[in-house]
């Protein structure tokens, strides 16, 4: 009886470590939009990735004027690029009086 219990507990302790073993892993990313620059023919967004890649990005403005601070189909179509490569948007958010923008993503990394 013994034996029989000792190996069920080694056989439920393999089922429960392998679960924990196989979780996804995942990698993040911000995109902070900090509104239209001077002139408006770029907006400049900075991305920074979970593995300490930082960089600011300019989207130029095709219409050349400044857009609404409520316009963020530039930035948008940006974050639609990204998620061709495997990023999911998590938030979206509003900081102070609408001019700074956050967007939080991640992907699942391929080391499993």
């Amino acid at each position: 009886m013994r034996l029989k219990s000792f190996i069920l507990t080694i056989g439920l302790s393999l089922f429960a470590l392998s679960g924990l073993l196989a979780q996804e892993k995942y990698e993040y990313a911000t995109i902070i939009e900090q509104g239209p620059a001077v002139g408006g023919k770029f907006i400049v967004i900075s991305q920074s990735l979970s593995n300490g890649e930082y960089k600011d990005i300019q989207l130029e403005n095709p219409t050349g004027k400044a857009p609404s601070y409520m316009n963020h189909a530039i930035v948008l179509k940006y974050i639609a690029t990204m998620s061709k490569d495997g990023w999911e948007v998590i938030s979206y958010n509003g900081l102070g009086t609408g001019t700074i923008f956050t967007c939080m993503l991640k992907r699942k990394t391929n080391n499993q």
